[in-house]
């Protein structure tokens, strides 16, 4: 399930990781509805960060069958807090 989990509970998520293909010139932003469904359902979606938000990120893998979703950070420096 999808959601807020309790912290305290221990969840476990394994599989296969793909990158996103939104279908834009960016590099796996997952900003739009995947073009890549196929290959994400039942994996776990691999983005970058940047241009919109997480929320947006995570549904738009969400919808397209992806188990899982990792952010990674695209550029140097720190990484951004996800509030």
């Amino acid at each position: 399930q999808w959601g807020q989990q309790n912290p305290l509970d221990t969840m476990v998520v394994t599989g296969r990781a793909c990158f996103v293909d939104d279908g834009t010139t960016a590099d796996s932003l997952g900003c739009n509805p995947l073009v890549n469904g196929a290959q994400i359902t039942g994996k776990i979606a691999v983005i970058y960060r940047g241009t919109c938000e997480f929320g947006a990120k995570a549904m738009n893998a969400q919808n397209a069958g992806a188990i899982a979703v990792i952010i990674i950070n695209n550029i140097p420096g720190p990484p951004v807090a996800m509030g």
